[in-house]
């Protein structure tokens, strides 16, 4: 009788081992959501002054957006979700200046500031040293100043008119760097003297 319960209890023993054996692994816990990051690539870019196209690379694990405060540097798109690509063009920069502006990247509480720069151009800066070796030339300090000057889109001077404002002295070889000059106007200069410059 003994050897009976024995094999039943032996039996028992075995269907619990396999029982235990069988009961899947629990899951483990999932991760903790990961900490939120932006970064962007490069943080400094520049063009020339005939502007162009140039491209940030966003790496993040949020939603972003993207903002520019110059109406001559455009960014698309202007948002994303995680890791992207953004084109940033810079219009023509027609002034002798240089323009600095900052594109500015926002995801959650992270702000990241792109800083822009537009060279200015090289032909609006000699125009307007020639404009300033004519004003130099001829006394500008003592002009009673009946000027004009009109410039076309590009900001080139295309046409310059002095009447009666006492200029005096020589216009300088510089008046041959107006290189879009088309009218010429020069009135009742009185104290002006020698050939007009080729």
């Amino acid at each position: 009788m003994k050897k009976p319960l024995l094999y039943l209890c032996l039996a028992f023993v075995t269907m619990f081992l396999a029982a235990a054996c069988n009961q899947p692994e629990p899951e483990p816990e999932p991760d903790p959501d990961p900490d939120p990051y932006m970064t962007v690539s490069p943080t400094e870019i520049s063009f020339d002054a005939d502007g162009g196209r140039q491209y940030l690379t966003v790496s993040a694990n949020i939603p972003w957006t993207v903002s520019s405060e110059d109406a001559g540097i455009t960014v698309s798109p202007k948002s994303g979700k995680g890791d992207g690509k953004v084109t940033v063009t810079a219009a023509a920069n027609t002034s002798a200046d240089a323009k600095s502006s900052v594109i500015t990247f926002k995801g959650g509480s992270k702000t990241i500031e792109v800083n822009c720069t537009t060279s200015g151009s090289d032909a609006i800066a000699k125009e307007q040293a020639a404009l300033d070796a004519i004003y130099k030339a001829t006394g500008g300090d003592n002009w009673t100043c009946d000027c004009e000057i009109q410039k076309n889109a590009e900001g080139r001077v295309e046409v310059l008119k002095y009447i009666n404002n006492n200029m005096q002295g020589q216009l300088p070889p510089e008046i041959g760097d107006l290189t879009q000059l088309k009218e010429l106007f020069i009135e009742d200069q009185m104290g002006l003297t020698g050939p007009l410059p080729k």
